[in-house]
Order: C-alpha cells, then structure tokens, then sequence
C-alpha cells in the first residue's frame, strides 16, 4: 500500500486553510470571546495541535516561563509519545491572563471541560463572527493555516513536521502545495534583494 498524502484543497478545488488575513481577523475575534473560548482558539491558532491534542492538554502541559506546549500526539498507534511546541511572548501572555489555572504549579487540571463538539462549535462560532465560511471555517482549518502560515514565514519543514506531528515529512511537504496569494507570497521571496 503506498503512502498517499491528503490535500489542501477540497474536491471542488477550495481551500482547506484560512489566509494569512483571515487568521488575523479570526485572532481578532477569538479575543472578545470568553476566556476559555479565546484561549483555546488562540492555542490551536499559533500551534496547529489537533483539536483532541488540545482537548487533552493539562494546565502542566503549558510552560509559561520557558513558552513551551508539551502535547501528547494521539495520532501514534501507542499512548506516551510527545512532542513540545513553542508559543510566542503574547500568546504566553493571552493565556496566562484568560487562564489562571496555568499559573498554579503542579497542576494536573483539565485546561478545558468541554466535549470536543462543544469545542468545535465554539470555534466555528468565532468563524461565523469573522464571516470566513466553507471547508476551512472548522478546526482542521486552524491546523491547516498554522502549517501554510508557517511556510510563508520560511520555518523548515523539518521543523514543522515536529510542530505538527506527522510521522512522515511526505505529510508535511503538502503545506508546499498552496495556489495564489500565498504562493505568490513565497515567489516574492525569490524576487525580492
């Protein structure tokens, strides 16, 4: 059986990801919300973790001082495999405001108590509010923007493939496969001195 990787696209041919535009208004939005809908938002927004990944996470699991997210990657066929993704300064800060469970040390709490459809209807709720709709307006899309934003910005891929978890860097070369804006983004690189 050989290895197919999925696509960015959609069977009609539309994006699975939201754009770098739509990421910003998404981040916008996700603020004015309550402090755990905007945490959770912001996190899978700036890590590209999974939505179970997330739903999973401890308030130990997030090191504040050293901006760090220990996740337990659930994909893998055995429990016990983790990887660490690094948060920037204001997102350390977002969550250390919106939840102060992640300030008590040693704690094994639940970040969040919701069910994983709860989680993605607030999410979508926060989509909805930006009016970004389609196949990208879902949790995926969130994951999917994290690898394509990532590429814009020139993270190896490599890198990425840890941050995202794949086993294979086939997987992760797919974030290569972006058309338009963000394509051109990329080809600006090679033109620019």
């Amino acid at each position: 059986m050989s290895y197919q990787p999925m696509s960015l696209f959609g069977q009609c041919g539309s994006r699975k990801y939201l754009t770098p535009s739509e990421r910003e208004v998404f981040a916008t939005e996700a603020r004015k919300k309550d402090p755990k809908t905007k945490s959770l938002c912001l996190i899978l927004l700036w890590t590209g973790i999974r939505i179970s990944e997330a739903l999973n996470l401890k308030a130990s699991n997030v090191d504040l001082n050293q901006k760090l997210i220990t996740i337990e990657s659930l994909k893998k066929r055995k429990r016990g495999v983790y990887r660490q993704v690094p948060i920037s300064d204001e997102l350390a800060s977002e969550l250390k405001r919106s939840l102060p469970l992640l300030s008590q040390p040693y704690n094994e709490g639940s970040i969040w108590s919701f069910s994983r459809r709860t989680a993605s209807r607030r999410i979508k709720s926060v989509m909805k509010a930006c009016d970004i709709s389609g196949i990208h307006a879902c949790p995926k899309g969130l994951r999917h923007s994290f690898a394509v934003y990532s590429v814009l910005k020139g993270i190896p891929l490599v890198l990425l493939k840890k941050w995202m978890g794949h086993a294979y860097l086939q997987t992760t070369e797919i974030y290569l496969n972006i058309i338009g804006n963000e394509e051109r983004s990329i080809a600006q690189k090679l033109w620019s001195s």
